[in-house]
């Protein structure tokens, strides 16, 4: 048996609960985030048995008030406040959820139709940003690499300084350093105070910087799974919408600015783009390389307009 059915709801009732209980003063934006991510991750993982635990908690409030339905608004208001790239990768997966559901789509979800895609577009261009942000960190730390590399090669050539030399040097750096001690030695009873205010500020920023940067690399399972590709799903998502739920799909686009629809363009580019670098991956691995035609999506028709043959996508009039 599946122990996700079991523990799963009374996971999730707590969470609930805690979410609910809007009288906590000590509920922030990061625990809130952090607690709409457990039912962000649950829904992906298992959808049938969140969605059923939201009905029987809607049951069992008896205010006549869907639990569903106030879930997906808090978790589209705080959609700006996932910031790790696995906390924004898990809740595009789960955004991307929703979108396929189909006829088992709750009229919860539909009503919240129009907020989908747009909050989707907001994570996914974060993500694009950090991924491309870590690529070239990843860079110049490779570049360190081989900086490093080439000046211990080149330590063997430097001139090599005989005995004597070396000993004149340094009682002349002595006698240099004994000139100059007094003066530090007053001046530095003076900046003791300064430095010791100095030094804490750093080290609140540093712990801020420290916490920041373990949030955005912290990674799970999902993270390393290569053919979770959040940018490739979302966008089979939107072809198998338009083929297979093509209501719904008039639905959820009908809205979309045109700012919108060329952000949805570019996110289509940038999972076409990382399609091919995995099959180039594959192919390397495989000790070869072969150039073959890959097939994408060209078309999809936003609201209820007709494919343009001059354009991959269609701005709403």
């Amino acid at each position: 048996m599946d122990t996700s059915i079991t523990t799963c709801p009374l996971i999730l009732q707590l969470v609930f609960e805690r979410l609910s209980n809007n009288t906590d003063s000590t509920m922030n934006v990061e625990l809130k985030t952090m607690l709409l991510e457990v039912i962000v991750a649950a829904l992906w993982c298992n959808t049938e048995v969140v969605l059923q635990t939201l009905d029987q908690a809607t049951l069992a409030q008896n205010t006549g008030h869907s639990v569903l339905l106030e879930f997906i608004n808090k978790w589209l208001d705080e959609i700006d406040s996932f910031y790790g790239m696995h906390d924004r990768k898990v809740c595009a997966l789960g955004l991307c959820t929703l979108l396929q559901m189909g006829s088992k789509r709750p009229h919860d979800i539909a009503q919240m139709s129009t907020r989908l895609l747009p909050s989707i577009c907001t994570v996914l261009e974060s993500l694009e940003k950090s991924y491309a942000n870590q690529a070239k960190e990843d860079e110049e730390d490779d570049e360190d690499d081989s900086d490093d590399d080439y000046d211990e090669s080149g330590d063997a050539d430097l001139e090599v300084y005989s005995e004597e030399d070396d000993e004149e040097e340094k009682k002349a750096g002595k006698n240099k350093m004994n000139g100059i001690e007094e003066n530090e030695k007053s001046k530095k009873n003076e900046t003791t105070d300064e430095e010791d205010l100095s030094d804490e500020d750093d080290g609140d920023d540093e712990d801020d910087y420290d916490y920041d940067n373990m949030l955005e690399n912290f990674t799970t399972c999902i993270d390393s799974n290569d053919e979770v590709d959040e940018f490739i799903i979302f966008r089979d998502t939107l072809q198998a919408m338009q083929t297979s739920d093509p209501e719904f799909y008039r639905v959820v686009t009908t809205a979309l600015t045109g700012e919108q629809v060329g952000t949805i363009q570019n996110l289509i580019t940038t999972a076409n783009n990382r399609q091919a670098q995995k099959e180039s991956k594959k192919i390397l691995a495989s000790g070869g390389y072969a150039f073959t035609s890959l097939e994408v999506p060209q078309n999809f028709n936003f609201g209820n307009q007709q494919p343009n043959p001059n354009s991959s996508f269609n701005s709403p009039q």
